[in-house]
């Protein structure tokens, strides 16, 4: 056992180093602000933390002012909750409900025995009948919680569009301000757009 540990340390040495590069190289997208892809900078943020990296202000490109960094953090929230909800909604889609099964093994298993027994021919119905009560209330109940669950996605959407389309509006008011009093911009709008919504939508 003693034998193994300096292997053990030494593998796990190796790990945090990799994980360390990773970082470091995530980091450097984010600091740069230019790899946006379709989703913006968001996608660089959800690496960092997947691979247990912090967040902080000093991560961010210089370009971006702490509102924008602010919205990029919600965004990317919003966008991971998101995700969360689309693969429980793929398990409602791809699973049959909890107990479906054992209410069929059990529904054949009375249908069998009522053909060999015929004195326990009314028993068996209200049982059957009782399964058949129980398989509804398990359909309800998934339905329900699929219901709640396409709500909720619903409502992140919305809020979605609506902090991009206050972010947007806020982008655009400070470059007619800069533009009417003559202003050097301290971004271009464009990569500001690109880093914040995606190349699609810059």
């Amino acid at each position: 056992m003693h034998k193994l540990e300096p292997e053990v340390s030494e593998i796990k040495h190796e790990i945090n180093a990799y994980l360390k590069t990773q970082l470091d190289y995530y980091y450097s997208l984010l600091f740069n602000g230019t790899e946006a892809r379709n989703t913006g900078l968001s996608w660089i943020i959800r690496t960092i933390l997947y691979l247990g990296g912090k967040i902080s202000l000093e991560r961010f490109p210089k370009f971006m002012d702490p509102e924008s960094v602010k919205y990029l953090l919600e965004a990317t929230t919003l966008e991971i909750e998101k995700e969360k909800m689309q693969k429980l909604l793929s398990k409602f889609v791809c699973a049959p409900p909890q107990g479906a099964a054992t209410c069929k093994d059990l529904s054949e298993s009375h249908c069998s025995k009522n053909s060999r027994n015929e004195e326990s021919f009314s028993t068996s119905l209200g049982q059957k009948e009782n399964l058949k009560l129980s398989m509804t209330i398990v359909m309800k109940q998934k339905d329900e919680e699929e219901m709640k669950l396409l709500q909720r996605m619903k409502k992140i959407n919305e809020k979605m569009k609506e902090l991009q389309a206050d972010e947007i509006a806020r982008l655009t008011n400070n470059y007619l301000q800069q533009s009417l009093h003559s202003k050097p911009r301290k971004y271009d709008v464009q990569i500001m757009l690109i880093a914040l919504f995606g190349e699609e939508q810059g």
